[in-house]
């Protein structure tokens, strides 16, 4: 609702002036999407749980495999499996990451904070950023740091 008074040129009120928009419907649609993004992320959750326990279920019967073999051939073709297991891991755990995305509201971050938080000891870093702010998502850090 929005209500405004309506005044003569003396500034005294003659009356009043409303609009009344019924947003039932809006707020219906942002519960479902919200109910929506609860579920999606609950499967995800439980999807990337259960790929996670089958990942690691190769990788221990890669180095079983690893410690009874002797065959360079095979030992090369384990390696590999391990590379690509790995690999997954790193994607599957990447998922995660996105998938907090947005979750949390925007918000005031120094970029100063930020640049150092994500910053590693051997790479000497000069910023000239200092008290700068941006209304950013929480996962702002993640655009300056990417883990190993």
């Amino acid at each position: 609702m929005n209500v405004q008074f309506i005044t003569d040129d003396r500034g005294t009120v003659q009356g009043t002036e409303a609009i009344v928009r019924d947003i039932t419907g809006r707020k219906r649609m942002e519960h479902s999407v919200q109910e929506a993004n609860r579920k999606l992320s609950l499967l995800s959750g439980i999807t990337r749980h259960d790929v996670v326990n089958q990942l690691t279920i190769l990788q221990g019967y890669r180095k079983i495999a690893a410690m009874k073999e002797d065959d360079p051939v095979v030992a090369d073709f384990l390696d590999k499996i391990e590379d690509a297991a790995q690999t997954i891991a790193r994607q599957i755990e990447f998922t995660k990451t996105y998938e907090e995305l947005g979750v949390a509201a925007p918000a005031w971050f120094r970029l100063d904070e930020i640049i150092t938080k994500a910053g590693k000891p051997e790479v000497m870093v000069t910023d000239t950023c200092r008290n700068a702010e941006v209304f950013a998502d929480p996962m702002l850090e993640r655009v300056f740091f990417k883990p190993l």
